[in-house]
């Protein structure tokens, strides 16, 4: 039985499979034992374009030094680099609010800063779908390992105002910051999102998986690495950017994203979250 989950037709095993946990019917003595073992060992083997989760901690290094030894612990790598390159040519479902929101900045705003934007897979995917300006600077922000794959994809196709870097210096300065399916990964996304100097005044943030429960630490297996994953409060998350002058816009529900935690099923988030912030010119 697969516990990858991550489209919408797995809700109903979801859901199943977490009241079986709150009713602690599968989780205790014997069984649970046996059970735990199981999923740890299919947890360790991961392979393929799967989403597995393991654990709750108490913080990023902690989820960190829990991670076996079969795969890299991060995205720094080049198995990482190259996962989703395949994704550059594809628009989800949840990709559309951002696309809808993108539709009407991009004609008066021409700096997008794409944090953890991977080898530029927003960039590719979306132009097939919006005029980008001619003046465009999309900059795409990545570890190293992964803005390089980036360089030579952008170096082999047409990708005018394409870039990459390691570096945030230059996110003051953009227009549009765009976090697709990447804040859950920061080491510290609240810090990050309230140090960081000033924020661009747009703010379009997606994939995000929120919750009205304490925030937490799990940690991700794709297939390739395993990632500190975080699970995000929703009332504290909104109020970073209210108390930095922004205002949100709008807010929508990714109904094709899930997350399940086997064995912690308090921790269950039926569908993931995205927001558009706004900071009103002084």
């Amino acid at each position: 039985m697969s516990i990858a989950l991550g489209t919408p037709r797995d809700e109903p095993l979801l859901r199943r499979m977490a009241r079986l946990g709150d009713r602690g019917l599968l989780q205790s003595g014997l069984i649970g034992a046996l059970r735990k073992a199981r999923y740890e060992r299919r947890f360790e083997a991961a392979r393929g374009n799967v989403k597995m989760f393991r654990g709750i901690y108490d913080n990023y290094d902690a989820a960190a030094a829990s991670a076996p030894g079969t795969h890299p612990v991060g995205w720094d790598n080049v198995s990482s680099a190259k996962r989703l390159e395949h994704e550059r040519l594809r628009v989800f479902s949840s990709d559309y609010p951002t696309l809808f929101w993108l539709s009407r900045l991009l004609a008066d705003n021409s700096f997008v800063f794409d944090l953890h934007g991977n080898v530029g897979t927003a960039y590719f995917a979306f132009r097939r779908l919006l005029p980008f300006p001619a003046n465009l600077t999309w900059l795409v922000h990545d570890v190293p390992a992964i803005a390089e794959q980036g360089r030579l994809l952008a170096r082999d196709e047409d990708a005018p105002g394409l870039r990459f870097t390691s570096e945030t210096d230059e996110l003051p300065h953009a227009d549009i910051l765009l976090i697709k399916g990447a804040v859950q990964f920061l080491r510290d996304p609240i810090d990050f999102l309230m140090h960081s100097g000033r924020l661009p005044r747009h703010v379009l943030i997606n994939k995000v998986p929120i919750y009205d429960r304490d925030p937490a630490v799990t940690l991700e297996a794709n297939g390739v690495a395993f990632c500190p994953y975080h699970l995000l409060n929703r009332r504290q998350f909104v109020a970073t950017f209210e108390d930095q002058g922004y205002r949100r816009v709008d807010s929508w529900l990714n109904y094709d994203l899930n997350c399940y935690i086997p064995f912690y099923p308090e921790y269950t988030i039926p569908t993931y979250s995205g927001y558009y912030f706004v900071r009103e010119t002084s």
